[in-house]
C-alpha cells in the first residue's frame, strides 16, 4: 500500500499540469487538432458544419482503472470553440501525455 501512495501522487500532479494540453487548442482549427493527435475515438459531424471530436484512454493498471476522456467542439468555421476533458488523474496523464501540445495562439 505505501508504494501505492507515491504512484497516484505523481499522477495527480502530472494529469493537473496536463490541461492546457487541451484546453490550449480553443482557438485552433480542429483539422489541425485531429492532424496532430490522430483519428478521434468518435467523431460527430453535424449539418452546419460543427463537429464533435473525443479521444478516449481506458486501462487497468494493477487494480487501478485508468481512464480519460478528452472532449472538442468546433464552431462551423472549425475552430475548437470548446475543449475539456473528465477521468481519474493516471488516466488523463496516460491519454495527454501522449498527444502533442497546441500550438502557440495564432
Amino acid at each position: 500500500m505505501m508504494r501505492l501512495i507515491p504512484l497516484v501522487l505523481v499522477l495527480f500532479l502530472a494529469a493537473c499540469a496536463s490541461s492546457t494540453q487541451v484546453t490550449g487548442w480553443k482557438g485552433q482549427p480542429i483539422a489541425d487538432l485531429v492532424y496532430a493527435w490522430g483519428v478521434p475515438d468518435a467523431r460527430q459531424d453535424f449539418t452546419d458544419g460543427r463537429m464533435i471530436v473525443e479521444y478516449r484512454f481506458d486501462s487497468f493498471y494493477s487494480n487501478l482503472h485508468l481512464f480519460c476522456t478528452a472532449t472538442f467542439k468546433s464552431d462551423t468555421r472549425g475552430i475548437i470553440v470548446d475543449a475539456d476533458y473528465t477521468g481519474n488523474p493516471g488516466g488523463c496523464n496516460r491519454l495527454l501525455g501522449s498527444k502533442p501540445k497546441p500550438p502557440q495562439s495564432r
